[in-house]
């Protein structure tokens, strides 16, 4: 007889395993850590648990996991969350409020304020979330 699993579970021992995967990496490099590009370039992709509420309610900071995906050569599309570095360097995942041709318009689901990035600028797109 097999015990029964909820539906997501696997998907959610997935995420868990990465997020320790992560913070493992995140402690191997001489006492430094890796940043989110450098593992995403290792990895392929990223899960991490949300700092900060610019994204409520679609993320609860210390509840909610995330997985990105790193940026490849497409275009996001309106809608899409994506991950990118503010002007003092912190990792700021936001919203793709609208595209266009030479960038995007980005704001947090609970912020007011409007960012303009270019596609250099974005370092990843979240492909899931997990509560």
């Amino acid at each position: 007889m097999s015990a029964y699993e909820p539906p997501g579970a696997a998907e959610n021992q997935a995420a868990e395993d990465q997020a320790e995967r992560l913070e493992a990496a995140e402690n191997q490099a001489a006492g430094g850590r890796l940043s989110f590009e450098e593992y995403l370039a290792q990895y392929g992709t990223l899960t991490y648990r949300n700092k900060g509420g610019s994204m409520l309610p679609l993320l609860v900071q210390d509840r909610d996991l995330f997985t990105l995906a790193a940026k490849g050569t497409e275009r996001c599309k309106k809608y899409d969350v994506v991950l990118y570095k503010g002007s003092g360097g912190s990792y700021i995942l936001h919203r793709v409020v609208k595209v266009r041709g030479d960038g995007y318009i980005i704001r947090g689901d609970n912020t007011y304020f409007d960012e303009f990035k270019t596609d250099s600028d974005i370092i990843a797109v979240m492909v899931s979330c997990v509560r």
